[in-house]
C-alpha cells in the first residue's frame, strides 16, 4: 500500500496521493466545516475576493475589482464567462443566492440587501457602517455556490464550484479531485489529487516517498525520534481548548468556573496527557488562543464546589481530542468529580445539539492566517461560541465588532476579544499543535499552509531526467 502513496506520474498525467484517517462527506461551504474540509473546499470553489497564503493581502477573486461606494455600500464586479464545473455560467444570481443564505449568521446579519444594479455587478447594502466589509467576504462560508444546485441530495459530497479542481468521486474509500480545465485562472499544476482514507492505526501516519502530507489533523503524524531532519514544522494558527457553556450548564456558577480555570489550566492538561503519552500528536501548552498570546494566568488549585458530575461533548472521529479529553477526565476524576462524555459528529457539535445538558465542550480552531480579523469568522462560525456565553458577554463583544466596522484603519481587536474569553474563564486554552511537511526534492512549490495542508494547484512534480 505504501508503495501506491506520494506523488507520480501516469500517462503523463501529475498525480499526488495522500493518506488520510477518515472520509470527507461534507465539502458544502455553508454547512459547518472542519480544518481539513476548510482547505479543501477552497480547492473546488472561489469567493469574490481571497487572501493570498503567503503574503495574507487582499487579491480578486471572482470579482475583478471592488469599490466602496459608502460605508454602507459596497460594489463588487465579476469576472465574465466564468463556469461552474457542471458548465454553467457564473451570474450575479449565484452572488445573491449565496449570500442571502448567510444572512442568518452574526457576521452578516448588518447585510441588509443584495441587489444587482448592472450586468456582472453585484450590490451590497448594509444596515450599519462596515469600512472592512471586503475581508468578511474571505472566509469559507462565502464562497460562491450556484443558485441551480445547491440544493441537491449529493451536493455535499459532491459540490459544484469554479475552483481549480472538481470531485469527481467521493466516497467512503477514496476522495479524487481531478483539475479543472476551464479553470479561470492559472489552470492547477497537478492533474489528480487523491486522499485515501486508511482507518489501520499504522497506516494514518504512513509516510511514503515521495514527499507526503503529514495528517493535518493531528498536527506532526510522527514521533519524535522518527522525524526527518528534513522534516519543517509551523505552530498552528489556533488551540484546543473548553468551552463553559455559562448559559445552560454547571458555568452558571462562577464558583465552577474558578474552578475549572483552576484545576484545568493548559500546564495541568497537557502535563497529564503527557504521563499517559500523546502518542503521534506533538503539542505545546497555550496560554491563549493563538500561539503567543499570554491570556491565562497561573494560580492556586481551588477544590470543586461539591462532589459532583459534569458533561464534556467531544467531536466523534477526532482521535486527537479524545487524548485530550482523557486527561481532562483523569483530573477531574482525582477531584471526585465524575465525567459524562458526550460524543456528536461534527455537525450535530457545531449546531447546539444537546446544549442544554452540556457543562463544557472540547474543541479546536485553526484560523489559517495570522490577521486578526480571522478571529471572526471562527467566533461566530454557527453560532458556537455565543451559545455558551452570557448576555452581557456576548454584548461587550458585539460592541467591539460594530466600533471596529465604523473605523477606518483599525485593525480588528482580536487580541482583546481573545483576552476578555479567557480572562472571564469562558474559554480555557489547552494547547497548540505542530503542523507537519517532509519536503521530497522533485516536488516544486511544496510548502505547509496555516491549515496544514498545502496548496494542490500550484504544487508540481518534476521528473528525474538522466542528461
Amino acid at each position: 500500500m505504501e508503495e501506491l502513496l506520494g506523488a507520480t506520474t501516469l500517462d503523463g498525467k501529475q498525480i499526488i496521493r495522500l493518506p488520510y484517517y477518515r472520509c470527507f462527506p461534507n465539502l458544502n461551504p455553508t454547512k459547518p466545516l472542519r480544518r481539513s474540509e476548510c482547505h479543501l473546499v477552497r480547492q473546488v470553489f472561489n469567493g469574490l475576493v481571497k487572501l493570498n497564503e503567503v503574503s495574507e493581502e487582499l487579491e480578486p477573486d471572482l470579482a475583478h475589482s471592488w469599490e466602496m461606494i459608502t460605508p454602507t455600500r459596497w460594489r463588487f464586479y465579476l469576472r465574465p464567462a466564468v463556469r461552474f464545473h457542471d458548465g454553467k455560467i457564473l451570474d450575479v444570481a449565484d452572488v445573491i443566492y449565496t449570500f442571502e443564505g448567510l444572512r442568518r449568521q452574526t457576521v452578516f446579519t448588518h447585510l441588509e440587501r443584495i441587489v444587482s444594479v448592472a450586468p456582472n455587478t453585484v450590490d451590497f447594502e448594509l444596515a450599519s457602517e462596515d469600512f472592512h466589509f471586503p475581508i468578511l467576504l474571505t472566509s469559507a462560508q462565502a464562497l460562491i455556490i450556484p443558485h441551480t444546485s445547491a440544493g441537491s441530495a449529493t451536493f455535499s459530497r459532491y459540490p459544484v464550484g469554479t475552483g481549480p479542481y472538481k470531485v469527481v468521486l467521493n466516497d467512503e474509500q477514496k476522495l479524487i479531485l481531478e483539475a479543472n480545465d476551464t479553470y479561470f485562472g492559472f489552470r492547477a499544476l497537478t492533474d489528480r489529487v487523491e486522499i485515501w482514507v486508511l482507518a489501520d492505526e499504522k497506516m494514518r501516519h504512513v509516510r511514503a516517498n515521495p514527499a507526503l502530507l503529514l495528517e493535518p489533523q493531528n498536527a506532526s503524524a510522527v514521533q519524535a525520534d522518527k522525524v526527518p531532519r528534513t522534516q519543517r514544522m509551523t505552530m498552528d494558527e489556533g488551540c484546543a481548548f473548553l468551552l463553559v457553556n455559562k448559559k445552560w450548564g454547571i458555568g452558571k456558577d462562577k464558583r465552577w468556573v474558578d474552578y475549572f480555570c483552576s484545576r484545568l489550566r493548559s500546564s495541568s492538561v497537557v502535563r497529564e496527557a503527557m504521563i499517559k503519552g500523546t502518542g503521534q500528536y506533538r503539542i505545546a501548552n497555550a496560554y491563549g488562543l493563538l500561539p503567543g498570546w499570554m491570556h491565562s494566568t497561573e494560580g492556586s488549585e481551588l477544590e470543586s464546589p461539591a462532589p459532583t458530575y459534569v458533561t464534556m461533548a467531544i467531536q466523534s472521529e477526532n482521535p486527537f481530542h479524545r487524548v485530550i479529553a482523557d486527561a481532562v477526565i483523569r483530573i477531574l476524576h482525582s477531584d471526585a468529580v465524575e465525567v459524562e462524555l458526550i460524543e456528536l459528529e461534527y455537525n450535530e457539535f457545531m449546531t447546539g445539539k444537546n446544549e442544554k445538558k452540556i457543562d463544557f465542550w472540547l474543541s479546536g480552531m485553526s484560523l489559517g492566517y495570522k490577521r486578526p480579523e480571522s478571529l471572526l469568522a471562527w467566533l461566530y462560525d454557527q453560532g458556537f461560541v455565543e451559545r455558551a456565553l452570557t448576555t452581557p458577554e456576548s454584548q461587550t463583544i458585539a460592541n467591539r465588532i460594530e466600533w471596529w466596522r465604523g473605523k477606518p484603519s483599525i485593525e480588528f481587536p482580536a487580541t482583546e476579544i481573545g483576552a476578555e474569553l479567557v480572562e472571564q474563564g469562558s474559554l480555557i486554552p489547552l494547547c497548540h499543535t505542530w503542523l507537519g511537511l517532509i519536503p521530497d526534492s522533485n516536488l516544486q512549490n511544496l510548502s505547509v499552509n496555516g491549515v496544514g495542508w498545502f496548496d494542490f494547484q500550484n504544487v508540481w512534480y518534476k521528473p528525474t531526467i538522466d542528461d
